[in-house]
């Protein structure tokens, strides 16, 4: 319960949760009001404005609604009788009532992020209440109020208000009170205005009402209200000036730039700067001079080759004009494994001249330090990209990437309105169990607001943080849709920053899939007796004729068939008279009919009883290609068609027909008569080699002709190409060809795993992986908790590049869910991991 007091006359409350209430009437609220001194006696209505309520889909609740509440004010300012004494309240019994105390400080004008606490002893029960702390907005501002992770950790919400000047409004809401303890209960952080007057200021504690879990009203017992002290500050330079270091907060693995500013020095020409640092923790990468310095034809000399030391020289013919600004900018790199903490830099030398070379007297120095919170991480958020239909109801995963420590945070996710609607939003099984309350907001059209709220941070850097469920318009148009990220902001368990980047999703809408049923009728281009389930034609070019077998498999009992066959006729065509049929049916009456863009080619036994059933060669045809169809070697790609199989009857013996709409595809592709032949002089030999040598490492492209060289088809010429080419060179010869391999084109003398591709997938990747010699292979899918998911290779191999598919199944065939895996390629005494993300 969300409640928002500030408009005067006006109590809105928002409700959110994962799900309803299970039964029952009762109460739902409890509102508090307090009646001003000067109210006039009478009867005040209070009007029940709005009751828009929601089940855990955002489904409407519909709800009829009895405005008549009333407060009656007797014995108020405004009436004639004198107001009685009110009865006093008893006193709580010694030892009982809650204590709170706010803490005070002593600062200087100007100074920021001043964190004042407030403290309870005997937090026993509270989950809920509203507290109030007063100021003097004219010397200071209240910047920001946080719960203590006592308070947090509890589940109990703290949403601070902070308009009003001089005020700190809490508001705290949870389900369950705290089970017992003292400590810290909110921190509020203040920054003093640069020209607050010297002085003390007392934060007052104006309310503390304190509830627990059953709304009920607990005492607060003593309070001990609070101060800040504001001193004046030291007149340090009558005499001379000032040497100051900034400060500066930064992650590890981040950069840092402090500056080296000079007060009340007048005419800097030169001079000599020392400045020390912890080496272990970061490294000086750059010292730049700053206008002024430059301004003023001032030359900066940095040295920079001593760890843990900064030294800088100045020398220049004229002096600054300014008396006070920024000397120096230095920056800083922050190592990766950098613990948390506070690092001091420290001006251990400061000697400053005038053009005349006279010293020019440094007063002070006042060191500076850098605060390292906590590893910056490389990854971010990204958004699924996912596929779905009109009328669907799908879901989008919200996954982090290599970010750490995950606690808390707000995301805004913005999609197409007219097409789709968000109706959920469930946090992760790792969100859930890090205690972390994921709160969202679809009541704007267009948007998905989260709220995540916690205590403790996520112990794992990578993985799934949502799921979002939307769903598709009935009538939605078949298109991309983006799914764009407007606001990404991270907070770790300390309530500090974690930078991350953000990369959107997209739902793309298909139109729905055609009810086709798998092929039981194939396409072989071998001709070799037998199904050879060669459904890919090689180096096709111009007038060029291929003979396609026909196999049928697991076939009813059957007379006759027919099938019809899509291609493009621009490419290839249907060599008349060319359909002879097989020995499946030996009576078969062969029969073909083209039409504008398919063929329909079959029979039936006529004047015979000859059936059959299961499976069998039913015959063969011949496609030429066209003109058109002329092999390129220096093409980028290789012209290719299709040649499909979309219908399928059969003609069954009890005279009734088996039609069955199908997808089978075949293709031809143009390439050149034998892969590896690169020289044309029909053979792959050692000449070949040399050939592939000359291109190995390079990008495919027209210009360089390389084509030829791409076996694989993956636009670069490499090791996997070169294992290709391996497979047409006889056994016998192929050790020297490795021999060549590894010492004229780099070939690895051990294993390696590759990276899989594509990564993140959502249904099947690639794994390629190369294997140096003849050993045993074991390629296994772990999570990230160690546990094996599925074996893909356990074998001995040969030599060579291989690469095996994950459709992202386990051992037992069940589909893992969405998150992040490990590949591990083990081959003898070697091992090597790689992740992969997979996303559904």
């Amino acid at each position: 319960a969300i409640p928002n007091l500030t408009t005067p006359g006006e109590v809105k409350v928002s409700l959110a949760g994962a799900a309803g209430i299970a039964s029952g009437s009762g109460t739902l609220l409890t509102i508090t009001f307090d009646i001003k001194s000067e109210a006039a006696d009478g009867t005040h209505g209070l009007t029940l404005t709005r009751a828009s309520l929601r089940d855990e889909l955002a489904k409407p609740i519909p709800t009829e609604i009895t405005p008549g509440g009333k407060v009656t004010v007797s014995g108020g300012g405004g009436g004639s009788e004198p107001e009685p004494e009110p009865e006093p309240e008893p006193e709580p019994e010694p030892g009982e009532g809650i204590h709170l105390t706010v803490a005070s400080a002593t600062v200087e004008s100007g100074a920021t992020s001043i964190t004042v606490s407030i403290d309870v002893d005997n937090a026993a029960g509270i989950a809920g209440g509203d507290l109030t702390l007063t100021y003097d907005s004219a010397a200071m501002t209240a910047t920001q109020a946080v719960a203590s992770a006592m308070v947090a950790g509890a589940g109990i919400i703290a949403v601070p208000n902070l308009t009003t000047p001089g005020e700190v409004k809490v508001s705290l809401a949870g389900a369950a009170g705290i089970a017992s303890g003292s400590g810290t209960f909110l921190t509020v952080t203040f920054d003093i205005n640069a020209d607050a007057t010297p002085g003390t200021y007392d934060l007052t504690l104006t309310r503390a009402s304190l509830r627990d879990e059953l709304a009920k009203t607990i005492t607060a017992g003593d309070i001990t209200h609070g101060k800040i002290v504001i001193n004046t500050p030291p007149l340090c330079c009558a005499t001379g000036g000032i040497i100051t270091v900034t400060d500066a907060e930064v992650a590890a693995g981040g950069s840092a730039s402090i500056e080296v500013q000079f007060e009340n020095i007048q005419g800097i020409a030169g001079g000599d700067l020392t400045l020390t640092y912890d080496s272990a923790v970061m490294t000086a990468s750059s010292v730049t001079a700053s206008d002024l310095v430059t301004g003023a034809g001032i030359i900066a000399v940095p040295n920079l080759t001593t760890p843990g030391e900064i030294k800088i020289s100045l020398a220049g013919a004229a002096g600054i004009a300014a008396d006070s600004g920024t000397l120096l900018t230095i920056t800083l790199g922050i190592e990766t494994g950098a613990a948390s903490g506070t690092y001091d830099l420290a001006l251990t030398s400061a000697t400053l001249r005038d053009e005349l070379a006279g010293p020019l007297a440094v007063e002070n120095t006042i060191p500076g330090k850098i605060e390292v919170t906590g590893s910056l991480p490389s990854g971010g958020i990204s958004a699924a990209e996912v596929t779905a239909s009109s009328g669907d109801t799908v879901s989008v995963e919200v996954l982090f990437s290599e970010v750490q420590g995950i606690a808390g945070g707000d995301l805004t996710l913005t999609y197409d309105s007219a097409v789709m609607t968000a109706v959920r939003v469930t946090g992760s099984s790792l969100v859930t169990g890090a205690g972390i309350i994921a709160i969202p907001n679809l009541t704007t059209a267009g948007k998905v607001k989260i709220s995540l709220a916690g205590a403790s941070g996520l112990s794992t850097d990578s993985g799934t943080l949502l799921d979002i469920a939307f769903a598709i318009a009935g009538d939605a148009a078949p298109a991309t849709y983006p799914l764009a990220f407007t606001r990404a902001a991270l907070r770790n368990a300390q309530a500090k920053v974690i930078t991350a980047t953000t990369t959107d999703g997209a739902i793309t809408v298909v139109p729905p899939p055609p009810d086709t049923v798998p092929s039981p009728i194939s396409i072989d281009f071998n001709p070799d007796e037998g199904d050879q389930e060669k459904a890919k034609g090689w180096y096709a070019d111009k007038e060029k004729i291929y003979e396609l077998q026909l196999y049928v498999d697991d076939a009813p009992e059957i007379n006759g068939w027919s099938i019809t066959l899509e291609y493009d006729t621009t490419l290839v065509n249907f060599v008349d008279t060319s359909f002879k049929e097989g020995d499946f049916l030996s009576s078969l009456i062969p029969l073909a009919f083209r039409r504008d863009g398919y063929l329909e080619i079959g029979g039936t036994v006529l004047g015979s009883d000859a059936t059959n059933s299961g499976d069998g060669w039913l015959g063969s045809l011949s496609f030429q290609c066209t003109d058109l169809f002329e092999f390129d070697p220096c093409a980028a790609v290789p012209i290719k068609t299709e040649i499909v199989i979309t219908a399928v009857n059969f003609k069954q013996v009890a005279g009734n027909e088996d039609k069955r709409s199908v997808r089978f595809v075949s293709s031809l592709t143009g390439n050149r008569e034998a892969p590896g032949d690169f020289n044309r002089d029909g053979k792959v030999d050692f000449e070949d080699f040399f050939l592939f040598a000359d291109f190995r490492g390079t990008e495919v492209s027209y210009e360089s002709c390389n084509v030829v060289y791409d076996l694989d088809g993956d636009n670069d010429v490499g090791f996997s190409d070169f294992f290709l080419f391996a497979d047409d060179f006889g056994s016998e010869a192929r050790p020297k060809l490795i021999a060549l391999a590894q010492q004229h084109i780099g070939l690895p003398l051990e294993p390696r795993l590759e990276q899989n591709y594509p990564n993140p997938f959502n249904s099947q990747t690639t794994i390629k992986y190369f294997v140096a010699a003849t050993e045993p292979v074991r390629l296994d899918i772990y999570s990230l908790s160690g546990q094996k998911i599925r074996t893909l290779v356990n074998r001995l191999q040969e030599s060579g590049m291989y690469q095996i598919e994950w459709d992202g199944r386990n051992d037992d065939g069940a589909t893992v869910s969405t998150g992040v895996y490990l590949t591990r390629l083990q081959v003898d005494d070697f091992s090597q991991v790689r992740k992969m993300t997979l996303v559904k």
